[in-house]
C-alpha cells in the first residue's frame, strides 16, 4: 500500500471515529422515527387488517408480505452496481428516502376518500401500487443504507449500535402501535386508517431530515465502473468460492418459510376468535414490545458471540409462535405468539446485516448485502403467496405445519453446516474492515 493510500486510509478512520458517537446518535433518531410511523402501519397487523377490509381473499392478503419483501430486496443486487461506486452514500439516500415516505399521505388520502365513494376495488389497485412505491425505493436505497450505517460505525460498536438501535425503533414503534390501537378503536372505518396512514408519513418524513445530519467521509478511493456481464460473473465467483456464505443463503432460504405462518396470524385470529380492532391493535403494540426487548440482548450477544447464534436463537423463538398458532385454543395465546414473533424479527433484524458484513471484505459490503437479499428476494415474496394458497384450499394449521417442518430444516443447516465467519474466516478473526486494515 502506497503512503499517499495509507494516509488517505488513516484520515478516513480517523473521521469515522471523530463523528462516532454523532453518527450514532443521528442514526439512532432517524430509525426510531421512522419505526414510530411504521408501529402506525404494521405489515403483520395494521396493513392485513385494512385490506381485509376490502376483500376476503387470503391470496390478496399474502400479497402484502410479498409485495414488502419482493420491493425490498429485488432491486439491491442492480443498485447495488451503481451504489458502489459512489463515495458518498448519504446523498443518494435522501433522494430514493422520498419515495418511502411521500406515498403513505396518498395511502391517507385513499383511505378517507372510501369514505367518500370510492369502491373497495379501486382502493385495492392504489393501496398496491403506493405500497409498491414504498418498498421498491426502500429496496433501490437498501444496500446503500446498510452500507452507509457500516460505513459510519465501526466494527466492535455495530452490535451495540443496531441493538440499541432497534430498542429505541422497537420502543417508538410500540408507542406508534398503541396510538394506532386508539385510533382504531375510537374512529370509525375508513378514517381510523386515514389517522394511521398520515401519521406514518408524519414520523417518516422527520426521520428523513434526521438521515441527513449524518457526517458521513467520502471513500478514499473510487471503485471503476463495471460492465454488466462482468459483474454478473463477479457474483457467480462470489457465489462458488465462498462455500460458507453460499450455506449460509440456503439456510435463510428455508428459514424464510417462516413467513407463510406469521403472514396469517392476524386473519387466523380474526376468522377463529373474531377478535375486536383494538386487540388487533394489541397484538401489534405485543409484537414491537418483542421487538424492542429482544434488542436488549441480541446486540450485546452478537458482539460477544457472533451473530449466528443471534440467529440461532430468533429462530427458536419462530419456531415457538408457529407450535402456538397450531396449538391455539384461546385468543389470548395470541399475546404470546406475536411477543415471540416480534423477537423472532428484532433477532433477524439484528443478525442478518451484520453477518453478512463478516463474510465479505469492507468494500464489497453492498454487492453482498444486495446479492443476498436479491436471491432470498423470490423466496419471501413467494411464501406468503403459497401460503395463501394452502390457507384457502386447506385451512391454515396445515399451512402453519408446512411453514414449521421447513423452518426446523433451515435452523439443522444454519447450526451444524453453517460456520460463523467471525471465527471462521482466518485472514479477518473478527469479520470487520477495521481489523484487516484493507484500503477503502
Amino acid at each position: 500500500m502506497s503512503e499517499l493510500l495509507r494516509e488517505k486510509n488513516s484520515k478516513f478512520y480517523s473521521s469515522i471515529w471523530k463523528n462516532y458517537r454523532w453518527n450514532f446518535t443521528v442514526n439512532v433518531i432517524d430509525y426510531g422515527l421512522f419505526n414510530l410511523g411504521m408501529g402506525f402501519v404494521s405489515i403483520t397487523t395494521i396493513l392485513p387488517f385494512f385490506v381485509r377490509q376490502l376483500t376476503s381473499s387470503n391470496l390478496i392478503v399474502g400479497l402484502i408480505p410479498s409485495v414488502a419483501a419482493l420491493g425490498y430486496a429485488l432491486p439491491q443486487i442492480l443498485s447495488a452496481r451503481y451504489v458502489e461506486r459512489l463515495r458518498h452514500r448519504k446523498y443518494f439516500l435522501l433522494q430514493v428516502g422520498i419515495g418511502e415516505r411521500l406515498p403513505w399521505l396518498f395511502l391517507g388520502m385513499v383511505s378517507y376518500f372510501l369514505g367518500k365513494g370510492l369502491n373497495a376495488q379501486t382502493a385495492l389497485v392504489l393501496f398496491f401500487l403506493f405500497y409498491a412505491i414504498i418498498t421498491f425505493s426502500g429496496g433501490i436505497g437498501g444496500s446503500a443504507w446498510y452500507d452507509l450505517l457500516a460505513k459510519v460505525i465501526p466494527q466492535g460498536r455495530r452490535g451495540l449500535f443496531f441493538g440499541f438501535n432497534n430498542f429505541v425503533g422497537g420502543g417508538l414503534g410500540f408507542l406508534g402501535g398503541l396510538a394506532a390501537t386508539r385510533f382504531l378503536a375510537k374512529f370509525s372505518f375508513p378514517h381510523n386508517f386515514s389517522l394511521c396512514f398520515l401519521a406514518a408519513f408524519l414520523a417518516t418524513t422527520v426521520s428523513w431530515v434526521a438521515l441527513a445530519l449524518n457526517r458521513e467521509p467520502p471513500y478514499p478511493t473510487v471503485i471503476e465502473p463495471m460492465k454488466l456481464k462482468s459483474y454478473l460473473l463477479r457474483l457467480y465467483n462470489i457465489l462458488k468460492g465462498n462455500r460458507n456464505y453460499s450455506l449460509y443463503l440456503l439456510s435463510k432460504c428455508l428459514l424464510s418459510f417462516s413467513g407463510a405462518s406469521t403472514a396469517f396470524y392476524t386473519v387466523y385470529a380474526l376468522q377463529k376468535f373474531r377478535v375486536s380492532p383494538p386487540t388487533v391493535g394489541i397484538y401489534t403494540a405485543l409484537t414491537l414490545l418483542g421487538q424492542m426487548l429482544g434488542n436488549l440482548v441480541w446486540g450485546y450477544l452478537g458482539d460477544k458471540k457472533g451473530f449466528k447464534i443471534v440467529l440461532e436463537v430468533g429462530t427458536l423463538c419462530n419456531i415457538l409462535s408457529i407450535i402456538l398458532a397450531l396449538l391455539a385454543a384461546s385468543p389470548h395465546l395470541f399475546y404470546v405468539i406475536f411477543f415471540s414473533a416480534g423477537c423472532a424479527v428484532s433477532a433477524n433484524n439484528v443478525a442478518s446485516p451484520n453477518i453478512v458484513f463478516e463474510f465479505c471484505p469492507g468494500r464489497e459490503r453492498v454487492t453482498y448485502i444486495g446479492l443476498t437479499n436479491t436471491l432470498l428476494s423470490p423466496f419471501m415474496a413467494g411464501i406468503p403467496l403459497i401460503g395463501g394458497i394452502l390457507a384457502d384450499r386447506s385451512g391454515y394449521p396445515p399451512t402453519f405445519a408446512v411453514s414449521l417442518s421447513m423452518v426446523i430444516v433451515g435452523l439443522l443447516i444454519l447450526s451444524t453446516s453453517v460456520k460463523d465467519p467471525r471465527f471462521e474466516n482466518l485472514t479477518c478473526p473478527k469479520g470487520g474492515e477495521d481489523e484487516r486494515k484493507e484500503p477503502f
